[in-house]
């Protein structure tokens, strides 16, 4: 333990305790006299900060990444060089890492947890890597969970921008989570931080890591061994180490730890509709349709009321029709215009989304109207705007193009997925207090049984209440 509690750092920091050590250093928890909060202080270990093409690297890179701000992002505040040491800044998350949960849990997590903590963090190395952010060091530590579930990514402070001609990054890392090429000192990518993730996945199913260590004969360190492991050994399926996990998250898994980083994903967006699959695949609804069906579909049958009524009448109205056809044989029918797309105004179906780590700050999140047109499928407008905050804090709103945590749910239990998205849903926005964005979603018609439908944001957390269907 470097510093000591109650301890003032650089005339500004003063520690309360400390919180962790890792592969890069000491964690602790500091209070920021300047910034009146508590910060999370990364210590970074003697050998990055006594080597100076190291520290000028961390140094470049700092501008770039203090500028990330995304929900599931711990925000990475500064880099500072105090004397014969090096540290960096952070957020500071009460609540607990990954790596506890596993260390706590006595079996391999269930399906249902592992997604409800790698999508979000499949979203925040999205949103890093279109900021050109490789993380390079994705692992159980890094992953948090806050006191209100909430899934946050951190540790950006030995991350490497792609803004440079050179991207290979042979400084950091932790060996059982490291891309082979990574390992090699080769070029970096998404598709590193992809590798990194696969690793973390096959842990939470299996219960173990998929390289050890054990395979290698001589005498060089664990870490050697794990690194020749990455490189020259293939991992045992984890389907084999657990039965339970199945076909699909076992091709999932062994895709994105593939040694060849053009065969793993070809972004964390393409990893979470893999994710979506296999949880589609072992849901409730999936199921029951498969279990009695004799007929192999990729489609779930549409939940609805019963169809007896219905086609009586529908029956009645083309006799109806027949009849009176016939009665008027001869005269010309008149022909019957195209309906025009029809729209329905929404008052106050609203979300409301706290800024986590921000006290007071609230993003709004509204459906403002639904505009029908005549083959009834339905363009849901919506509007973003940052009802509170400090007018000196920007939120990132990124763009919702290919989010399929962005859905609807029928009052029949169906979920349909947006078409298309528009306007400011397709971009990258910071709004500051007062500020706001406009966009929509297309999404395909509602069953004619149903009455309404919920408009779910899963990676916030929040959901509409049910919005009448008034067509």
């Amino acid at each position: 333990m470097r510093y000591r509690e109650g301890e003032l750092i650089a005339q500004r920091y003063q520690v309360i305790s400390l919180v962790g050590t890792g592969s890069g250093g000491e964690v602790y928890k500091v209070w920021d006299n300047k910034r009146s909060t508590h910060l999370a202080l990364k210590l970074l270990k003697p050998e990055w900060s006594s080597n100076s093409h190291s520290l000028t690297f961390f140094l470049d890179e700092a501008k770039s990444l203090s500028n990330l701000q995304h929900p599931n992002i711990v925000r990475f505040y500064e880099l500072v060089n105090n004397d014969d040491s090096a540290f960096f800044l952070m957020d500071y998350v009460d609540g607990v890492t990954l790596r506890k949960i596993l260390q706590e849990s006595t079996t391999p997590l269930p399906l249902s947890q592992i997604l409800s903590i790698i999508v979000p963090i499949c979203r925040a190395l999205h949103y890093a890597h279109q900021q050109q952010v490789i993380h390079c060091d994705v692992k159980p530590e890094n992953i948090m969970l806050g006191q209100n579930e909430q899934v946050y990514l951190t540790d950006f402070g030995i991350a490497f921008t792609r803004r440079k001609e050179n991207y290979s990054l042979g400084i950091a890392g932790t060996p059982a989570y490291m891309a082979p090429e990574q390992i090699q000192g080769l070029e970096v990518s998404p598709q590193t931080d992809i590798y990194a993730l696969g690793i973390v996945l096959y842990e939470m199913s299996t219960g173990v890591k998929p390289f050890r260590g054990i395979t290698v004969p001589g005498k060089q360190s664990l870490n050697e061994r794990i690194r020749w492991e990455h490189v020259h050994t293939l991992p045992i399926p984890p389907n084999q180490i657990n039965p339970l996990i199945g076909q699909m998250a076992n091709d999932v898994i062994l895709t994105c730890i593939n040694k060849n980083p053009l065969l793993r994903y070809s972004d964390a967006i393409e990893l979470i509709h893999a994710l979506e699959k296999i949880q589609l695949e072992n849901s409730p609804i999936s199921k029951e349709v498969n279990g009695n069906s004799d007929e192999k579909s990729s489609k779930i049958s549409v939940r609805k009321k019963s169809n007896f009524p219905m086609i009586v009448i529908v029956m009645a109205t083309i006799l109806i029709s027949l009849v009176l056809a016939v009665g008027q044989s001869g005269k010309k029918t008149p022909a019957i215009p195209l309906s025009q797309p029809v729209t329905f105004e929404y008052q106050d179906a609203c979300m409301q989304i706290e800024i986590p780590l921000h006290d007071k700050a609230v993003l709004e999140e509204c459906v403002t109207s639904v505009i029908v047109s005549n083959d009834g499928k339905m363009n849901i407008n919506f509007r973003w705007e940052l009802v509170s905050s400090s007018p000196n804090l920007g939120v990132n709103i990124p763009p919702d193009t290919n989010n399929r945590n962005m859905y609807i749910v029928d009052d029949l239990g169906n979920r349909w997925d947006h078409i298309s998205t528009g306007g400011g849903a397709n971009q990258d926005v910071t709004l500051y207090l007062g500020d706001y964005k406009e966009g929509w979603f297309l999404f395909p018609s509602l069953p004619e049984e149903s009455s309404g439908f919920y408009f779910m944001d899963e990676d916030n957390q929040v959901r509409t209440e049910l919005l009448e269907k008034k067509w």
